[in-house]
């Protein structure tokens, strides 16, 4: 948004101005008083002149912007020719205010202006990357510096400003519940407000002794109900401002929800149908032979992880579209089907060079907090191989709940013995493949009640007494009692590592195989 002469007319409408635009100066990003500015005088800066004497100061200037707080007619020389030769833009006021008067009008309408642009700028940054509702959400609350809620036609919340608290009871509760209750509706549908909502073009202030607090509130698209914009005051009290940052920002989400219903019904090639169909088995990409292929390998560059929601797992009823936005918000720009009951996500090398710790451990506590089970796969190149990779994140998840019995996000490489284990047990007995000190072990624990075999299993995968005394829980001395019983029982090369690779294997294969027989068939 570019703000010069033409901007100030609104700004000055109570002093009767008159406008001389010649050259369309430089963008204003401030006012000053000429009497209190320095030579060479600032092109950026919108220029108050108190006096005609002062105009003498831009003989030598060209390209600048000044408002006279005088009339034209007082000026005793040609100023149409003084102004078009120095390509100065000029506005004259007819009421003579005080410079100090028109500088404070001026300032805060500068300022508010370009605020406005950076939101705008910022709001299109997202458009044009392939954000989602739920990344403008979350930009814009810097800007408000109140929560935001957006919700969909059946009052479904689908984005919001999860990270910050609400003061609010009624808007925490919502929060809470993601959704208006009849409750809720008949408190914030004082005095038909929602009827208000939808006929008015501009957003509505409601203001009502049951809120503890006031709301700005504007449907997303004023031709039709898609949804609804609501900004609470909470932090800071509303400004003039906000109206007109609430109207940019259900533009834009307006725009994006049309995009992802258009992502989402269109015929033809797009990335929901392409995934569905590569799932389905309906897409073969051929590389080399396929023109296509490239142009995949562009959209999905490696490397590509595959993450996947079971919300029939989780106890309470969740909006997919609340899970869906919750991973857009935390990997701007991926690619998120629903496809045959789950919530598939696919993030790329275009969206995250490589998921590191502190993204695993966002995702499980995204995961955890609302109760999901979600499993993710491997890193993968090729993206023909995403059915592979899907069955994988679903098999981290059936392995990892059945362990844990809690949800969160479970890593198909902290299962994947578990896994080689299921698919060996389907063709061979785990107690034909058990190495023989590994089954004394378990038989010693059966009958003793011990837990040797275990112990040695955990002393192998962490190379230490210490190591495995701390991920067991157990006091140091208690380990090194143990391994010592086990030297006693059987005989165990420890520096030969094609025994210590069967022990492992042994372990793994002999506790899958006492799963319950829905959780250990693959």
């Amino acid at each position: 948004m570019v703000f010069g002469i033409k901007e100030i007319t609104g700004c000055l409408e109570d002093f009767k101005p008159a406008f001389y635009e010649y050259c369309e100066a430089s963008r204003l990003t401030s006012a000053a008083t000429l009497a209190a500015s320095s030579d060479p005088l600032c092109l950026s800066t919108l220029h108050i002149v108190s006096s005609a004497d002062e105009l003498s100061r831009f003989q030598n200037c060209t390209g600048c912007s000044f408002v006279a707080c005088f009339s034209y007619e007082s000026v005793h020389f040609d100023v149409d020719s003084f102004c078009r030769e120095r390509k100065l833009d000029a506005a004259f006021l007819a009421s003579s205010p005080s410079p100090e008067e028109v500088h404070a009008c001026l300032s805060s309408a500068i300022t508010e202006s370009f605020v406005l642009a950076r939101f705008s700028a910022e709001l299109l940054e997202i458009l044009f990357r392939d954000g989602s509702v739920q990344n403008l959400v979350d930009m814009s609350y810097k800007y408000f510096e109140n929560p935001v809620n957006v919700f969909d036609a059946g009052y479904q919340l689908v984005a919001a400003t999860w990270d910050y608290p609400n003061k609010d009871v009624l808007s925490e509760k919502i929060f809470r519940n993601r959704f208006l209750d009849s409750d809720d509706m008949k408190v914030i549908n004082y005095q038909d407000t929602f009827d208000k909502v939808r006929k008015s073009t501009r957003p509505i202030l409601i203001q009502h002794k049951k809120l503890n607090s006031n709301r700005i509130v504007s449907n997303i698209n004023t031709r039709k109900d898609i949804g609804t914009l609501v900004v609470i005051e909470e932090n800071q009290p509303f400004q003039e401002i906000d109206f007109r940052m609430v109207e940019l920002l259900r533009n834009s989400i307006d725009m994006q929800m049309n995009r992802d219903n258009f992502i989402l019904h269109a015929k033809g090639f797009n990335y929901e149908f392409f995934i569905k169909d590569l799932l389905d088995g309906k897409f073969v990409i051929k590389p080399g032979k396929n023109k296509r292929a490239d142009y995949i390998d562009e959209k999905f560059p490696d490397p590509v992880y595959c993450l996947v929601v079971e919300p029939s797992r989780s106890i309470g009823a969740l909006p997919i579209s609340f899970v869906r936005n919750g991973f857009e918000s935390m990997f701007s720009g991926i690619i998120t089907v629903f496809y045959n009951g789950h919530l598939v996500i696919v993030i790329s090398g275009k969206n995250k060079a490589a998921l590191t710790e502190d993204d695993v451990a966002l995702v499980n506590k995204f995961c955890s907090i609302n109760e999901l089970y979600c499993g993710m796969s491997n890193a993968f190149k090729n993206m023909a191989r995403l059915p592979e990779y899907y069955k994988q994140a679903l098999r981290a998840i059936q392995v990892g709940a059945t362990e844990t019995g809690t949800p969160g996000l479970f890593v198909y490489n902290n299962y994947f013995l578990k896994h080689i284990a299921s698919i060996f047990l389907q063709k061979a007995d785990a107690d034909v493949f058990c190495c023989p000190q590994m089954s004394k072990l378990l038989e010693y624990d059966k009958n003793k009640g011990k837990d040797l075999a275990k112990t040695l299993y955990m002393y192998l995968l962490h190379g230490s007494t210490n190591a495995a005394a701390s991920a067991m829980f157990i006091h140091r001395n208690t380990m090194l009692y143990r391994v010592g019983l086990i030297n006693e029982l059987v005989s165990i090369d420890y520096n030969d590592p094609m025994l210590r690779q069967y022990l492992i294997l042994s372990y793994e294969m002999m506790s899958y195989s006492m799963m319950p027989n829905d959780e250990s068939q693959d």
